[in-house]
């Protein structure tokens, strides 16, 4: 079905961009050319999975849209998985063949690259809709394997008009619900999408300028850290139309900087789950969501609030975990995110995973609530709120900071304390606050869940 609406864009619009890359720029029929090469290729291996492991790139894209048109599974692996990594997730998932764009050591394995290349012209139909196995990020627990259909990918796609184009930034891995659904919004509306060689901020300012970027979705922590590398002068060169922020809780305190610095920007925050899909986006300028959502549905979800917990409702939801998992669902179709809110003052707001709250002493406590209040402090660039066990309490609020360049850490430290008195009960103060040169992160999310012993 995507490889069907590749090949209506090179229809409709032939010649306009579809991927740009360090190396080169291809059209939308220049993409259906190797796409089919691919399949060409593949035909003959009779696979019924592929796996594919390989940098973001117009190889791994086409040979993406390549399995839909074989009528077979695809799975992206992240590129930053190891090599034994791989091995065990193919061990778990199941046999297939295997795609990559580089040595892997102990695995067997098709050159990507080579593939693409290979071939011949003789025409080939299409064998039919193939599906999508999408991995969860594992920021928060172990990662599970979740089975799309295409057609459900493309069901959450909305459709805009196409006489205002626009040409976005890859910031998510393939290999990630967030990065195939922006493929698929990218191919459905006829747009652009520009892959970057690297996210250190300079490179993408020039990438973002020399490609024409003026749309860019992006976790809160990859905007929090490129907002502290550029300038207001800066920013407001680059002329961005578009700005989307999906992933992580989108605070207020990022909400407020990236309005200060794109002011002519649509800015609105995304709220999605591999299991879920995409399911609602808020533009408001305001966290969380509005209280109203609750009480009609959202596009094509429904959501309520049971036990401080969000369930959905969603249509284009994940079809099932593929290796028989249960899904965390209530009855007539409701699912459980594991995201725990709070009402209040007509808004919903987010308070954290559910597998993350800290007990201290009995009492609740939040991390993202205490988070927010600590990145409104001058010279925090991110943070990351945890429990620690202590023999009295159960647990203690613990806060590892990271600061932007040029902050004092003394100064930031009373600035923290203080703050944390000013806005929080004396059971969410950080008993430990300690600062680290940089949070662990995996495809610009901070990593939550709980370290190895």
């Amino acid at each position: 079905m995507i490889a069907r609406i590749l090949q209506e864009r090179m229809q409709d619009s032939p010649s306009i961009p579809c991927v740009i890359d360090d190396l080169r720029r291809v059209d939308h029929g220049a993409m259906v050319t190797r796409m089919q090469e691919i399949a060409r290729a593949l035909k003959p291996k009779g696979e019924k999975r592929i796996y594919l492991y390989g940098a973001d790139s117009v190889d791994l894209l086409a040979a993406l849209v390549a399995t839909d048109y074989l009528g077979v599974e695809a799975c992206v692996l992240n590129r930053q998985m190891s090599h034994a990594e791989v091995e065990t997730v193919i061990g778990a998932l199941g046999a297939g063949l295997l795609l990559a764009d580089a040595p892997i050591k102990g695995v067997s394995y098709l050159d990507l690259h080579a593939l693409s290349a290979s071939g011949s012209n003789q025409a080939m139909p299409s064998a039919g809709e193939g599906k999508v196995i999408v991995l969860t990020t594992g920021t928060t627990g172990r990662s599970k394997a979740t089975l799309y259909s295409w057609q459900r990918l493309i069901q959450q796609a909305k459709r805009e008009d196409k006489q205002g184009r626009s040409t976005w930034l890859l910031t998510y891995p393939m290999s990630h619900f967030a990065g195939i659904a922006m493929w698929v919004h990218i191919l459905v509306n006829g747009q652009t999408l520009v892959i970057p060689r690297s996210f250190e901020a300079q490179h993408l300012c020039e990438v973002i300028r020399d490609a024409g970027v003026d749309a860019i979705s992006a976790t809160p922590t990859f905007w929090r850290v490129f907002a502290g590398k550029i300038t207001q002068q800066e920013a407001r060169e680059l002329a961005l139309k578009r700005i989307t922020l999906g992933g992580e809780p989108a605070t207020a305190e990022i909400l407020a900087r990236l309005r200060m610095l794109f002011p002519e920007a649509s800015i609105k925050h995304v709220y999605a789950t591999t299991e879920l899909g995409s399911c609602f986006s808020v533009g408001d300028g305001q966290a969380g969501f509005p209280r109203s959502y609750l009480e009609r549905p959202v596009g094509n979800v429904e959501l309520k609030i049971v036990d401080g917990e969000l369930y959905i409702k969603a249509q284009n939801r994940m079809l099932g975990y593929i290796d028989g998992t249960p899904a965390p669902e209530g009855k007539n179709g409701w699912m459980a995110s594991g995201d725990l809110v709070e009402v209040e003052n007509e808004r919903v707001l987010f308070r954290g995973r559910k597998s993350e709250v800290i007990n201290v002493g009995g009492i609740k406590v939040y991390p993202p609530k205490v988070e927010e209040v600590i990145l409104e402090v001058k010279g925090v660039q991110a943070v990351r709120v945890s429990g620690r066990k202590n023999p009295v309490t159960g647990e203690l609020v613990s806060a590892s900071v990271q600061l932007e360049d040029g902050a004092e850490k003394e100064c930031v430290l009373r600035s923290i304390r203080k703050q944390c008195r000013a806005e929080l009960s004396r059971y969410e103060h950080p008993r430990e606050i300690e600062f680290v040169n940089a949070l662990p992160a995996h495809n610009q999310k901070i990593l939550r869940r709980a370290e190895d012993g």
